[in-house]
């Protein structure tokens, strides 16, 4: 998470284009959304209120089901893992 916030501040040559920068904004958006109330990932509802707070424009807010983030409903092939997004 701290990677891709220092990505969105990036200033210069270093910095992302809109496309890339709207859609980071959204997936963080996103996982803030599946992971209200889980108290293990309260990291990721904190870094999408400082964005906020700081006057990035998040995209409108859509329903997500926090099944999205759920070990049970991680398909066998392992494709889907929250854990990388953390470090």
């Amino acid at each position: 998470m701290d990677n891709l916030t220092s990505l969105l501040k990036a200033t210069g040559p270093a910095a992302v284009n809109v496309q890339v920068r709207s859609k980071m904004l959204e997936l963080i958006q996103t996982w803030a959304t599946a992971t209200e109330g889980r108290h293990e990932y309260t990291y990721i509802g904190e870094v999408y209120k400082t964005l906020q707070r700081e006057g990035y424009q998040f995209p409108p807010r859509v329903s997500v089901a926090s099944s999205m983030i759920d070990s049970s409903a991680v398909s066998d092939s392992g494709l889907l893992c929250l854990p990388w997004i953390l470090d």
